[in-house]
């Protein structure tokens, strides 16, 4: 091998061994991210799973003289109470047409579009002027 054979060769190695670092390096961030990305799927759901445990467990022995409006309104507040995972936000504000529904949205800046659970007090029998067990 002459010389010119030689770094046209070494030159073609050291082309290949750069891209196929770099595609390498693109792997990993594509990884990372999507790792992280899951991280998050995970703590948007177990914020969900957390505040309709709450609401389910804690919203049976409520005591509501005025109606499903109260009912909403103690849920909303059941709901506000659960604690934040880092990374994720929460809202809970009243919905549909009567505003006796509670619409509660998890979801991360990252992660489009948030996740949404409507409770209706009377589908969890809290409607009544009796304390439910």
């Amino acid at each position: 091998m002459n010389l010119m054979e030689t770094l046209l060769a070494t030159a073609v190695l050291s082309i290949s061994a750069a891209a196929s670092l770099q595609l390498w390096g693109l792997a990993a961030v594509a990884t990372a991210k999507h790792e992280r990305l899951e991280k998050l799927m995970d703590a948007v759901d177990a914020e969900l799973m957390a505040v309709d445990l709450r609401l389910r467990q804690e919203g049976r022995p409520l005591a509501i003289p005025q109606g499903c409006e109260d009912a909403a309104h103690q849920l909303i507040q059941l709901a506000i109470a659960v604690p934040t995972t880092g990374g994720v936000f929460r809202q809970v504000r009243r919905g549909g047409e009567t505003h006796e529904r509670v619409v509660v949205t998890v979801g991360a800046r990252e992660l489009a579009p948030p996740r949404q659970r409507l409770y209706s007090p009377a589908a969890l029998n809290l409607c009544g002027g009796v304390v439910n067990s």
